[in-house]
C-alpha cells in the first residue's frame, strides 16, 4: 500500500517539476469538483490552472481535463476545439509543427 502523501510534499515535488503552488491547487480543486460532478466549478478551476505561467513546463496539460469538463457540460464544440488545440500544442512541443507568434516570428512558447 502506498503511503499517504502530505499536501506539503506534493507541493514541494510540484516545485521541483516546474509547477507552481497555485497551479497544483487549481488542478486539485478542478479534479475534486469533476469527480463530484460539479462541472461549473471544475471548469472554473481548470481554466484558472491553464492561465498559470509555468517554468519550463507546458501549461496545456490541463486542457484534457478542461475539454472533458466542457464536453460533459454539453459544450461539445468548445471541448473538441480544446482537444484540437491540445493536439497542436503537442505537435509544436515535439517539433512536428511550428508555432508562430503574432509577429510571425519563430517557434512561440505554448
Amino acid at each position: 500500500m502506498e503511503p499517504v502523501v502530505q499536501r506539503d510534499d506534493r507541493v514541494e515535488r510540484a516545485y521541483a517539476d516546474g509547477l507552481t503552488e497555485p497551479y497544483v491547487r487549481f488542478v486539485e480543486r478542478g479534479r475534486m469538483h469533476l469527480r463530484q460532478g460539479e462541472l461549473i466549478l471544475a471548469e472554473y478551476y481548470f481554466e484558472l490552472a491553464a492561465t498559470q505561467s509555468l517554468f519550463e513546463r507546458p501549461n496545456y496539460e490541463v486542457w484534457l481535463e478542461l475539454a472533458e469538463t466542457k464536453c460533459r457540460l454539453m459544450r461539445l464544440k468548445e471541448g473538441f476545439d480544446l482537444l484540437n488545440d491540445f493536439d497542436a500544442a503537442l505537435e509544436v512541443e515535439f517539433g512536428e509543427a511550428l508555432c508562430f507568434a503574432a509577429g510571425g516570428a519563430g517557434n512561440c512558447g505554448i
